[in-house]
């Protein structure tokens, strides 16, 4: 059986609203965009022993059971005989709330599935099975996530928003970063429809006035860079968001000329912490 390729995208949140806790999880509403930074995952189906993962590019730091793309071939090949190897060439930032830990699990059930012929429900629901928001990776796009990210409702647009991304030095702990919301009694927006209505539209002015996240002023508390990032993005005129619990910071612009004329403003003082992207 031969190696199988697949290329996943980060996500940005454009919305996040934290709605409460039901069940003893978080129930979000958020409206998410995948964007063209990509990792890209090989499996290399083998007969048996023990699956195989090694990460290149950026380093993976929790151990191989912990990780996401290690579960979702454990569940794979729970259902199923056989083995892999998985590479990782990974580009999107760990920790930094851009979905890279369930974009790598998403390739992983993806790559075995087209390698083993197994079908898109079983391997959609691996990836329920695997982490609340896999199930989306899956597919990517624009769509609206409900209760822990788990019920998924894609949306259809053309647009294809300019962003510049601003990589934070520190990661932002998800679970710590509930506790301080909890903490600080931050309540729902309840602007996801908005603001999934203005981009359907293509209303782009209107997008960018309802843009949120209701994990913003908890992940500040824990990530001292946050605050200063969020107010260098809007300085150079875009409408600046953190990503998911941090600590990765985003702005969005009408034009790429824009975008373009305040990257070359701000990367003197972000060199390559300063990324040009866009939503795919």
């Amino acid at each position: 059986m031969k190696a199988t390729k697949v290329i996943v995208p980060a996500k940005i949140n454009l919305t996040l609203d934290v709605l409460g806790v039901s069940g003893g999880y978080h129930e979000l509403e958020s409206l998410v965009a995948s964007i063209d930074l990509v990792d890209a995952v090989t499996v290399f189906p083998k007969n048996g022993g023990e699956i195989g993962l090694r990460t290149e590019g950026i380093p993976c730091l929790c151990p191989k059971e912990k990780n996401n793309a290690y579960k979702a071939a454990k569940a794979f090949f729970a259902e199923r005989e056989g083995s892999a190897d998985i590479v990782i060439k990974k580009h999107i930032p760990v920790g930094g709330g851009l979905g890279g830990s369930s974009a790598d699990a998403a390739g992983v059930l993806k790559a075995l599935g087209m390698a083993y012929g197994a079908g898109e429900e079983a391997v959609s629901r691996l990836a329920e099975s695997v982490g609340s928001d896999v199930k989306y990776m899956l597919r990517g796009g624009y769509a609206v996530l409900r209760g822990r990210g788990e019920r998924v409702e894609y949306l259809e647009s053309g647009v294809s928003l300019p962003l510049l991304a601003l990589l934070s030095d520190y990661p932002v702990n998800t679970a710590e970063c509930y506790r301080k919301c909890d903490e600080l009694g931050l309540c729902p927006v309840n602007g996801t429809a908005k603001a999934a209505e203005s981009l359907q539209r293509g209303d782009i002015a209107a997008l960018k006035a309802n843009l949120f996240n209701g994990m913003t002023e908890a992940a500040k508390r824990l990530n001292g860079q946050i605050g200063g990032n969020l107010a260098a993005l809007e300085s150079a005129g875009g409408a600046a968001l953190m990503s998911g619990s941090g600590g990765t910071t985003f702005a969005v612009f009408e034009t790429e000329a824009e975008r373009d004329e305040a990257y070359e403003k701000l990367r003197p003082a972000f060199g390559d912490k300063l990324l040009k992207c866009k939503t795919i």
